[in-house]
């Protein structure tokens, strides 16, 4: 007890299992009150001799998703008992999502050879209904008054630089009056469901097991068919999940340096409601706003492992006294452990270096400094950096990843 786990028939070897009993109306009388639903007893073979050995390659259509089963059994029987030992170890590779064939790309080609897989434009009877897996928008951020804008290194239509509006009172910007958006929210850049990293997520995660079990029952010979039996199992299991990297969700402050719409400390800064008629003394009330950004290497990963021993001996035989009655007496050991660790941001690291990094116009540096004073020394962190705003999901530099 005590892992995370349901019960899982995968730790006794296939090879020494003779058939599997299923109780399905319940069975609470004979196994307890958690058997209401139903039992499955693994019936083991106790009467074969010798050594198997056994190979199994699994091959999914596509490159990946291999399973490998090696697997072997000894066993000896007597007049007076048997005893049987045996192992198995399967190594299962990952399959990623690209592998699966549910998010298909439909296309058209017009009478120039352009090839549309989204609809994008802007003007009545411009547009078409062809779309490319669902969407989940990433590169922009949230600010007052205008929703979500979006990250164009180099451009802007809203006059904050870098960064551009989809539609504003519920009308498409067309800033270079092409008849189109300026971006396209199914370009793999804004929309994470299109981008290779997508496609890289684990369908089914890799997974590697083993377990070893030894079993026996001998005859006595206290009278009463008496007998003296045993079960020891060992069995480890370990998986790595490769998810999708996950949003860093958190506001950024009017006071944060990066903040381009800081307009009081930061040297790029600039005041981002101009066009709402907000003057440049009021701007910073309204500053405070929310990247929308997806960082590999924030909980994408979670890596299990789980370990089962389970010892169990005892006596059974016949109550002389009473006809057809039975006995098991036994005593048995059994331990459970499972262990989970799971990659990702420190939250509390994040919001300290957010609210207490400042630039130093002399220098033309930035610092943090902790108010109260950590292991580790405060590391400036820039949620506004390119190297976040990527296709796919970007990334901390490897200062900000350590800190």
């Amino acid at each position: 007890g005590g892992a995370p786990t349901s019960p899982d028939l995968t730790v006794i070897p296939g090879i020494i299992v003779e058939r599997f009993d299923l109780l399905l109306d319940g069975a609470s009388s004979v196994y307890g009150s958690d058997a209401v639903a139903g039992v499955a007893n693994v019936i083991l073979r106790t009467d074969f001799e010798g050594v198997e050995f056994e190979y199994r390659r699994e091959a999914p259509t596509g490159q990946a998703g291999v399973a490998t089963t090696y697997a072997g059994a000894w066993g000896v029987t007597s007049d007076r008992g048997y005893a049987g030992f045996g192992f198995e170890y399967n190594n299962r590779e990952a399959t990623p999502v690209g592998d699966i064939s549910f998010c298909e790309t439909f296309a058209r080609v017009d009478a120039n050879g352009q090839i549309y897989t989204q609809d994008q434009d802007v003007l009545p009877g411009m547009g078409n209904d062809f779309t490319e897996c669902r969407l989940s928008l990433i590169n922009r951020m949230s600010i007052a008054g205008y929703g979500s804008v979006y990250w164009t290194p180099g451009q802007t239509n809203i006059n904050i630089p870098g960064w551009s509006e989809s539609s504003l009172s519920g009308v498409v910007v067309d800033g270079n009056g092409d008849g189109l958006a300026d971006f396209d929210f199914y370009d793999p850049f804004y929309n994470y469901n299109a981008s290779d990293r997508a496609r890289q997520s684990d369908w089914i995660p890799a997974q590697e097991r083993y377990s070893l079990f030894s079993y026996g029952e001998h005859d006595i010979d206290w009278g009463s068919n008496t007998s003296v039996f045993y079960e020891l199992l060992v069995a480890n299991r370990q998986s790595i999940i490769r998810g999708d990297p996950f949003f860093v969700a958190t506001d950024v402050p009017a006071s944060n340096p990066f903040n381009p719409c800081n307009n009081v400390s930061n040297p790029n800064g600039v005041n981002c409601f101009t066009g709402f008629g907000i003057p440049d003394a009021l701007a910073p009330v309204f500053s405070t706003n929310f990247p929308i950004v997806r960082v590999n290497g924030h909980l994408d990963r979670t890596d299990t492992e789980l370990q089962q021993t389970r010892f169990v001996t005892g006596f059974r035989g016949d109550l002389p006294l009473f006809n057809n009655w039975t006995y098991e007496l036994f005593g048995s050991y059994a331990r459970s452990q499972g262990f989970q660790r799971i990659y990702g941001v420190n939250e509390d690291r994040l919001q300290t270096s957010l609210y207490n990094t400042t630039y130093d116009p002399v220098s033309g540096t930035y610092s943090c400094t902790d108010p109260q004073p950590a292991v580790l020394d405060c590391v400036p962190v820039n949620l506004f950096a390119a190297n976040l705003y990527q296709e796919g999901g970007g990334y901390f530099t490897q200062a900000e990843a350590d800190y």
